[in-house]
């Protein structure tokens, strides 16, 4: 990892970057993928794993938007209970997503706001699969004691329990619906079955051949669009059936077991691809030579290193996610144009500060989504340089973690004062006062270590009493918070009397969120705060303009109230039909806004002068943005402004009124500029 830090001088410019070592987080691998084609939007399953006991520790899901580029949209942040496990994932429609486990339970959740919206408890224990018909009205989910729950989900609100098909003694590993007709085909221990759902009774069973004596796990199934049934099971065989007699058409080996099935139809013909524990990908085709049609393997793709877990077409993609946590997504095209996006892209957030005691070594926080550390740059007698590359360590001060380390930290900031660090779990704000450890005649030099105390909220207001969407501090220290229904800004005052809290005064409403509406960004540079909403819309407000408290008076009606509220707000004109995928504030004296879209596009809006300016990337920057990924970080200091994603970036400078690209950069050549 590394931070960025411009130095400005009228005769150079010189950009220093400073290096985080030893910080690692934990890779999440990835296990389930689903994709709602109307909105582009992919989710995923990722978990990570208990080092001791080797078996999963939490589960996460994350919604990417595959509209023009691969880029992170929303995180789902479900209940403990939930995130316990998520073994299957299927899409109700665009915003709705269902989630099942080991708890048993069928979950309807909004992935915008991440809202449980409905529930239901499937029949015997575990849920190993989900299904949803092309018609979108009937759910079916395989059990682990092979019950397959049938759900009427035509009602988006509810998930009603409407039948049961009996169990076959096996587990239910798989589930995939004819595209036309009621039927329906699961797999489990050593068969595949096809169901009649309308008679409620087994129509046929296909075998696998066994491999020797052991009896095969048919781990994955899918319906083609012409009626053929392929499965993949643990002795490697992709296997095409013939549902009319129940004989199986093709047949592919593998050197593993295959663990996913997924494809796709153009107007060249069908293709399915497989994956699984040898981590190749493989893609058989359906040929027409000479009237008669037979299936052929065509080349292998060897693009991850350990077992493929999840395999998805989706759209232009065929992304595929395994062990080794990376989310690939692959091109028909050419196998070089792959998108490999490394774990743990989008799941950690940088901020940084000044040092109470030593301004010449700042902190620097880093969140993920278990724990918050705090680091420390070092001297600069422990940098070293090779070439024009100077790298200045970072040293760790304290880690901390919510609850007992199971708890979900969805949103940290801390002040540019150092003083203040606020971070947000899934249940409740807390505040930290972040003190020196010796008192200041005591410190000598600049790596003394800093401690952090924990500062209960005073009983007089309930500021941390549930849990947040964003948080960021201004450049005056004031806090703006984003919960699920408001955005508001206050003053975080200490008390040393009697027993240490901390106080918010000063505290002042922004704006009244919609209830199928949340923050996704946020940025403030004390007169301006901007934000992105889950709808994509850009909104600006003057703190300046405002009418001081904006709570409503009791001499005020609800129609006055709402005019003062809305005052000082500014809704941004689209400039692109992607989503913001970044955004951040320079000073209220300069008062741009700076904006990057998923698909390369990015401007700066003058708060002053109400015009936009679009920023052209010179030099072929712009496609060579576009074969990776939309910048999804940016971030101003004066003048300066640096855009970047999780392979390279660009330094902006401002020249008179003008933003101008002043060099890429890449971070494996960092020189002066």
């Amino acid at each position: 990892m590394v931070v960025a830090e411009g130095e400005t001088k009228k005769a150079t410019r010189k950009l220093k970057v400073h290096e985080v070592r030893f910080f690692d987080p934990k890779p999440r691998a990835i296990q389930g993928l689903a994709y709602e084609s109307k909105s582009y939007r992919l989710a995923v399953v990722k978990c990570t794993v208990d080092a001791q006991e080797n078996i999963p520790a939490a589960y996460f899901v994350e919604i990417w938007n595959l509209r023009d580029f691969p880029c992170l949209e929303f995180k789902v942040t479900l209940a403990p209970e939930w995130r316990q496990s998520v073994e299957a994932i299927c899409w109700r429609s665009s915003v709705l997503l269902f989630i099942s486990g080991m708890h048993g339970q069928v979950l309807l959740v909004d992935v915008e706001t991440s809202r449980l919206r409905g529930q239901a408890a499937a029949v015997s224990g575990p849920v190993w699969c989900l299904s949803l018909n092309p018609q979108k009205n009937r759910l079916a989910a395989g059990t682990e004691d092979g019950y397959i729950s049938l759900f009427d989900v035509e009602n988006e609100e509810l998930v009603i329990y409407s039948g049961l098909l009996e169990p076959k003694g096996s587990r239910i590993l798989s589930l995939s619906w004819h595209l036309t007709k009621p039927l329906l085909v699961s797999s489990g221990r050593g068969r595949v079955w096809l169901w009649d759902v309308d008679a409620m009774k087994l129509r046929t069973e296909m075998r696998p051949p066994k491999h020797g004596n052991i009896e095969s796990s048919v781990s994955s199934v899918i319906f083609l669009r012409n009626g053929t049934v392929v499965s993949g099971d643990t002795t490697g065989a992709t296997i095409f059936w013939d549902i009319s007699h129940a004989t199986p058409i093709a047949s592919f080996k593998s050197r593993s077991g295959v663990l996913a099935l997924a494809h796709s139809q153009s107007p060249d013909g069908i293709s399915v691809f497989s994956a699984g524990i040898d981590s190749v990908i493989s893609e058989m085709r359906l040929t027409n030579k000479q009237g008669s049609s037979s299936w052929v393997r065509s080349l292998p793709r060897y693009i991850h290193s350990h077992d493929v877990r999840a395999l998805c077409r989706a759209g232009k993609f065929l992304v595929s996610g395994g062990q080794d946590s990376y989310l690939m997504f692959g091109n028909d095209v050419s196998i070089k144009q792959t998108i490999k996006i490394p774990p743990n892209t989008n799941s950690l957030t940088v901020a940084v500060a000044r040092n109470l005691l030593h301004a010449s070594t700042p902190f620097l926080l880093l969140q993920n989504s278990s724990k918050l550390e705090i680091w420390q740059l070092s001297s600069q007698q422990n940098s070293f340089s090779a070439d024009n590359f100077r790298a200045v360590p970072f040293c760790q001060l304290l880690s901390l973690t919510f609850g007992k380390g199971n708890e979900c930290i969805t949103a940290s900031a801390i002040s540019p004062s150092g003083e203040w660090l606020v971070a947000s779990s899934h249940r409740l704000t807390k505040a930290y006062r972040i003190v020196p450890s010796k008192a200041e005649s005591l410190v000598k030099n600049a790596h003394d270590k800093v401690d952090i105390d924990l500062v209960p909220a005073s009983k007089s207001t309930d500021i941390f009493a549930l849990p947040v969407d964003s948080l960021t501090f201004s450049e005056e220290g004031r806090l703006v918070v984003a919960d699920s229904s408001e955005v508001f800004h206050c003053k975080l005052k200490w008390i040393a009397s009697g027993e240490h809290s901390a106080s918010v005064v000063d505290k002042r409403n922004i704006c009244s969120l919609f209830p199928d509406e949340k923050v996704r960004l946020l940025s403030s540079n004390g007169r301006f705060v901007a934000i992105v909403t889950s709808k994509n819309k850009v909104e600006v407000f003057d703190l300046e303009k405002s009418s001081g408290d904006v709570v409503m008076a009791q001499d005020d009606d609800e129609e006055s109230a709402q005019q003062r509220r809305t005052s000082y707000r500014t809704i941004l004109p689209s400039q692109s039909t992607s989503i913001v995928t970044a955004l951040a504030l320079s000073t209220h004296k300069q008062a741009d806004l700076l904006l990057a879209y998923a698909d390369g596009t990015v401007v700066t809006f003058n708060l002053h002068t109400l015009s936009y300016q679009r920023i052209v990337m010179e030099g072929g920057s712009e496609e060579a943005v576009k074969e990776v990924v939309a910048f999804t970080n940016c971030s101003v200091h004066e003048d300066l402004a640096v855009l970047h994603n999780w392979k390279a970036g660009v330094l902006l400078v401002k020249e008179g009124k003008m933003w101008k690209v002043k060099k890429e950069l890449n971070y494996d050549e960092v020189e002066n500029c």
